[in-house]
């Protein structure tokens, strides 16, 4: 029995649907990320629930991470296989204020209110303003592409080839304009002949699921020993100055002054050229500096009586921890940290973080681990029983299933990091979805260490009319008070921020 047949059977009413929601959150994201043949067996129970519980759907809680995550997994789902009925999830996102993020706002102006073909041809443009962003704004252009090739397969399904030939012109016009629409997959639907709708349809979805199964982040065995930015004329610059962050992000703003500042997916995918380091700091350091001091704020660093272990997952050049240590100085805090651990996949990247991390914690003993995630054995990571081991975690949490497993992350965590475990999860705000995959690390801790869990701190800023920006890119200078005075301008600089903040002994 399909998972969306299970629930229209078991739901009755909103407290049986939130239920059901609640105790089966992590088999729907499972389900989002699965290929289409098993997603397309649950096709027609998708729409019948739609169509015959939707109503239910106004009316349950979306205080609820799980809840906003199930709703915007739905809305895929429609897009997917361009269903009508997605108007009825609309009307609930509406009232509700979900976010979904550029992407899914994309998806909106070709499934929802058009009345006639000539619609799809007049929304090209707009469409496509909301991809580019999307593209910049999701982790990779993964998402965001399918996203525009299932604009293309709605219009080869529902209208007829005039329509589809004129999506192609537009598309040759407008390649320079909007990069996305030179990538390979965009390039390959368009080859698909469409005379025969049917077949079309079939060749283009097996086209988006080949480019999805090839889509594969890259993995890495690690190297033996610290590994540490060496000979460089940047560490020569290094060891002239003491180092902070302000200091090194002006470093990294002169060596890129006047050159290309783009970056694949948001950096997410590992840093290849030492430029692309010093266009990753420069575009995106500030951010996660100033997300990573607010949640300092509010840890009771000096009632912290062990030693420290730090643990900085997915380091990058090490920003987190940088953050960390200028946090602490700035407050007169000294504990005693024995060491810090810094994780990640770009062996270049992490020399520098390295680098870094040897000047600002000198009497530490600094770990490295090139590996990503999946491949971490216990021995990576394994800290003392009786040290409070602090866990770095900014930009991580919210990848899905394609980057690592989450359970398996958990896994390891529990199996090596035995005592108390100051966890700061930090991560923008792109899409409810998103969030719910940071709060599913918190709701495992939360429930299976009941009494030994406390929650620190938690915040979001979405980014929604009724929920203002954080803070501005071009506006913060190490001021926390310093708000954007653009926003109501069409500012284009507004950073979101989820942040997650608890305490557990394991």
């Amino acid at each position: 029995m399909t998972l969306f047949r299970t629930m229209i059977n078991t739901v009755q009413d909103e407290e049986s649907l939130q239920q059901f929601i609640l105790q089966n959150i992590h088999h729907f994201h499972n389900l989002s990320n699965s290929g289409y043949d098993q997603l397309a067996e649950e096709k027609n129970d998708i729409r019948q629930f739609i169509e015959s519980k939707s109503a239910l759907l106004e009316n349950i809680d979306y205080s609820l991470s799980q809840t906003r995550a199930f709703i915007s997994i739905l809305f895929d789902f429609c897009e997917i296989f361009g269903f009508i009925a997605s108007s009825r999830i609309e009307n609930t996102l509406n009232k509700r204020e979900i976010y979904i993020g550029k992407r899914r706002e994309a998806s909106k102006l070709f499934l929802l209110g058009v009345r006639e073909n000539s619609d799809y041809i007049n929304r090209f443009e707009s469409i496509c303003k909301l991809i580019n962003e999307a593209v910049q704004e999701e982790a990779t252009a993964l998402n965001a592409i399918t996203t525009f090739a299932n604009y293309y397969l709605k219009v080869v399904r529902d209208t007829h080839y005039d329509y589809a030939a004129k999506i192609k012109s537009l598309i040759d016009d407008r390649k320079d304009d909007f990069v996305f629409l030179q990538h390979p997959l965009i390039s390959d639907i368009f080859e698909v002949n469409i005379q025969d709708v049917v077949s079309a349809e079939s060749e283009i979805i097996e086209l988006i699921e080949s480019y999805k199964r090839n889509f594969v982040y890259p993995r890495g065995i690690g190297s033996i020993g610290l590994l540490i930015e060496e000979g460089t004329d940047y560490v020569e610059e290094i060891d002239k100055i003491d180092i902070t962050f302000i200091k090194i992000r002006d470093i990294a703003y002169h060596r890129v002054k006047g050159l290309s500042t783009n970056l694949k997916g948001r950096g997410v995918l590992p840093l290849e050229t030492i430029h692309e380091i010093f266009v990753y700091l420069y575009r995106y350091g500030r951010m996660h500096y100033a997300k990573m001091i607010s949640a300092f704020e509010y840890i009771q660093f000096e009632d912290i009586s062990n030693p420290i272990e730090i643990i900085d997952w997915g380091c990058g050049q090490g920003i987190a921890s940088l953050a960390l240590k200028e946090y602490m100085d700035s407050h007169g805090i000294e504990p005693e940290i024995k060491s810090v651990t810094l994780i990640e996949l770009s062996e270049l990247t992490l020399k520098r973080a390295s680098l870094h991390t040897h000047k600002i914690y000198p009497s530490s003993t600094i770990r490295t681990v090139s590996k990503d995630f999946n491949s971490l054995i216990p021995h990576d990571v394994q800290t003392r029983n009786d040290t409070t081991k602090i866990h770095l975690l900014s930009n991580i949490l919210d990848l899905n299933e394609n980057f690592f497993s989450q359970s398996d992350l958990i896994s390891l965590i529990e199996e090596t990091q035995k005592g108390e475990n100051i966890f700061i999860c930090v991560s923008p705000y792109q899409s409810d979805d998103e969030v719910d995959r940071v709060d599913a690390f918190k709701r495992h801790f939360e429930e299976y260490h009941p009494r030994d869990f406390t929650r620190i701190y938690e915040v979001e800023n979405s980014g929604k009319l009724c929920d203002p920006y954080w803070n501005c890119n071009n506006n913060y200078k190490g001021n926390m008070n310093v708000f954007c005075t653009h926003i109501n301008n069409g500012c284009d600089c507004k950073w979101t921020r989820f942040i997650r903040v608890f305490k557990v002994i394991i």
